[in-house]
């Protein structure tokens, strides 16, 4: 089972590595900390819009695997900091959670978010409040949160007027 989740993301990890070096924009690759905790990828389509993938896995007592993908818009005009740009995020999109092979969650993502992008060293730092509603097994509404840091492969420029 670990197996079969780490070659996942691998491929997943890849698959967004070729993409975003054919569009020749900006690709990150990190952890997230919260709800999900695993390994986190973002791919920059333009300077405001994104997408993000992140997926997880567990063999203990409660065998999971999780992974959810995101489009996400990015708001550089509502917090300005000294040093790299702080822009707010929020978005849409889906989740799956797989426990014990047999219990299946689908649900739907609102992701709103704050995403420091550093200037000088090619890290990012986020944090965010995920309000989901699940549809499958059993409609439910409920609020996750997470942390998380990545590396930037291809470091946008950024500048204090609030947009990069």
């Amino acid at each position: 089972m670990i197996r079969a989740a780490g070659i996942t993301v691998i491929l997943i990890g890849s698959c967004l590595v070729y993409s975003s070096s054919t569009l020749g924009e900006s690709f990150e690759a990190g952890i997230i900390v919260g709800d999900p905790t695993g390994l986190s990828f973002k791919g920059w389509l333009n300077d405001a819009q994104a997408y993000d993938i992140a997926a997880s896995w567990s063999n203990g007592s409660t065998d999971k695997r999780y992974i959810h993908a995101d489009y996400l818009n990015h708001d550089y005009t509502l917090i300005t900091v000294p040093n790299g740009d702080l822009p707010v995020y929020y978005g849409l999109g889906a989740r799956l959670l797989d426990e014990n092979n047999h219990k299946t969650q689908f649900g739907i993502r609102m992701p709103i978010g704050l995403d420091y992008l550093m200037d000088k060293i090619p890290l990012s730092l986020f944090a965010e409040v995920v309000p989901r509603i699940d549809l499958t097994p059993d409609t439910d509404f409920a609020l996750d949160a997470a942390l998380g840091i990545r590396y930037r492969f291809s470091m946008p420029e950024t500048n204090q007027q609030g947009t990069r």
